[in-house]
């Protein structure tokens, strides 16, 4: 993860089995001085943290997450600063969030681990996590959380996924897709993991 980006967003999926505070979800920067990072539990509740140098910009939920719930969660960085979705509702936002990471580029990027040595390990699962290099509307958030946001048009045939005409996929090769195959596939310039 390198963003050059003014705008992004984070979605996954967590099973969290609980524990110490401090756990990350996920952990981008350039040690303890820049960084952004996502837990499921501070000394407050959930929070996501993002530092460039100077005081530390959060967006606080005053709860944990649920234990052994798959959960899912969203942070959107845009011109309206940062937003956090849990579940698709938003949960927390800071409207004059000013650290961005194209402001420091991060290069020591963890998901489960954190920038600090004496925070613990994530005790749990995650899945589907997606970077985005622009900021989710809302709506997409929300498609994102019911797992509704593939590709338009796909039905199952045989438990496989296909493809109608109004709904041309492309393999990253530009060559088109009627049938998926695993793999990522683009559909109106949005990369599709087919699992």
């Amino acid at each position: 993860f390198r963003s050059n980006h003014e705008a992004l967003s984070i979605s996954c999926w967590v099973y969290w089995l609980g524990g110490n505070a401090w756990q990350r979800i996920w952990d981008f920067g350039n040690g303890t001085d820049q960084y952004m990072f996502l837990t499921p539990k501070s000394d407050s509740g959930i929070r996501f943290a993002a530092k460039n140098g100077g005081n530390e910009e959060t967006i606080r939920v005053p709860r944990s997450m649920t234990l052994k719930t798959w959960t899912h969660l969203c942070l959107t960085i845009g011109d309206d600063g940062a937003k956090l979705y849990m579940n698709g509702a938003l949960v927390g936002q800071n409207a004059n969030l000013s650290a961005r990471p194209a402001d420091f580029r991060p290069v020591l990027n963890f998901v489960g681990r954190s920038q600090f040595a004496a925070d613990p390990l994530l005790n749990g699962s995650i899945d589907d996590f997606r970077i985005y290099n622009h900021c989710l509307t809302p709506e997409q958030v929300e498609q994102l959380a019911a797992g509704t946001d593939g590709l338009e048009g796909v039905q199952r045939e045989d438990g496989r996924r296909a493809y109608g005409a109004a709904a041309a996929a492309f393999d990253l090769s530009g060559r088109p897709v009627h049938r998926a195959a695993k793999g990522v596939h683009l559909d109106k310039g949005r990369k599709t993991v087919v699992k």
